[in-house]
């Protein structure tokens, strides 16, 4: 973002509220394009998403717990509940609204299958451009 705002590049990716991206675009700083969901972000209605604009491209914002391997069950079960009370709960809803995000919990095997699933989706993505390890 600060490389096109600098006039170095010519476009950029940002989250909407949590990278600054909002906050530049109603200061008319920066145009959206589209948006990397499947559906339309409320904070930019107008904007079409990546799909309407012929690229079936989605990309989500993660925000992700992880504990060490060997962590006790009775530990992660902990952690889990308390997580899935935040979710629930109506100031962090609001927050999230706020923010043009809405929450889409995963948990346990569903979180490592969806995790594998993104790492194999990028993967064969960078491999099309030629991007390998190094």
């Amino acid at each position: 973002m600060r490389a096109m705002l600098g006039g170095h590049v010519d476009t950029a990716g940002g989250l909407p509220a949590t990278g600054g991206l909002l906050g530049l675009h109603r200061a008319g700083k920066v145009q959206v394009l589209a948006v990397c969901a499947e559906k339309r972000n409320s904070l930019f209605p107008n904007v079409p998403t990546m799909k309407e604009k012929g690229v079936d491209f989605i990309l989500h914002s993660w925000r992700t717990f992880m504990v060490p391997k060997g962590t006790p069950q009775d530990r992660i079960d902990i952690l889990v509940g308390a997580l899935k009370k935040v979710v629930k709960n109506k100031s962090f809803k609001k927050l999230l609204k706020k923010m043009g995000e809405r929450p889409v919990p995963i948990y346990g095997a569903a979180l490592k299958k969806k995790i594998r699933s993104e790492h194999a989706r990028f993967g064969a993505i960078f491999k099309s451009i030629g991007v390998g390890k190094k």
